[in-house]
């Protein structure tokens, strides 16, 4: 069975994946429609626009699919934390 792993982070606001080139674009979709329900997303305090995606509380940060004979972790850990001093939920 081949294996493939997802990293999530944020970058300036969007929603990325770590070697996005490298995956095949239904894994990739498979991925994103994964990931819907299990972030919230925040802005930053000073209104600048800066958006973050968090990972749900309670939420383990890895998860295990299997998806036509491919078993795909999904890595959320590296997404950002809230920081209620810097970020309101939107």
């Amino acid at each position: 069975m081949e294996k493939i792993e997802i990293i999530f982070f944020n970058d300036m606001g969007h929603l990325m994946m770590f070697n996005y080139s490298n995956i095949p674009k239904n894994i990739r979709d498979f991925a994103y429609n994964k990931i819907q329900n299990k972030i919230v997303c925040a802005t930053d305090t000073k209104n600048l626009g800066t958006r973050f995606y968090i990972l749900k509380n309670g939420l383990n940060d890895k998860w295990v699919y299997n998806y036509d004979n491919i078993q795909i972790t999904l890595d959320y850990s590296r997404l950002n934390k809230f920081d209620s001093s810097t970020m309101i939920y939107i």
